[in-house]
């Protein structure tokens, strides 16, 4: 059994590409004549005509799908967790069994911010 992690409902479905193509789908339909002449009529909507009002919403709606499909991608890989919801090494995520330790721990480690000289430069 897979444990989910953060982000693997959007991670583990279809790849990026196809999530972006459905929304790009999605929004040709929203947008499309057909479905905006349901709201083309004298109605105000908070004392606003209900076409504006819709599309505002609709585009709004659409910016916040596809950040949300965005931004959960990079949640996942950016929190240690693969497509799959699993940490890498196959453990429990930080501190738990099989989990990789970090560099900055490992004995081979070099400190990024120590100055290194070259020696065939002196004072570099």
């Amino acid at each position: 059994m897979t444990r989910l992690g953060a982000g693997s409902v959007r991670a583990a479905g279809y790849p990026l590409g196809q999530r972006l193509l459905a929304l790009f789908g999605l929004a040709w339909l929203l947008f499309d004549f057909p479905l905006l002449s349901l709201w083309n009529r004298d109605t105000l909507l908070f004392g606003l005509p209900l076409l504006p009002v819709t599309l505002f919403a609709m585009w709004a709606a659409l910016i916040g799908l596809l950040a949300w499909t965005l931004e959960g991608r990079g949640a996942a890989e950016g929190a240690g967790i693969s497509a799959s919801g699993v940490a890498p090494g196959g453990g429990a995520g930080a501190g738990g069994a099989g989990a990789e330790t970090p560099r900055a721990q490992r004995p081979d480690a070099q400190d990024p911010d120590a100055q290194r000289t070259d020696p065939q430069r002196p004072g570099a």
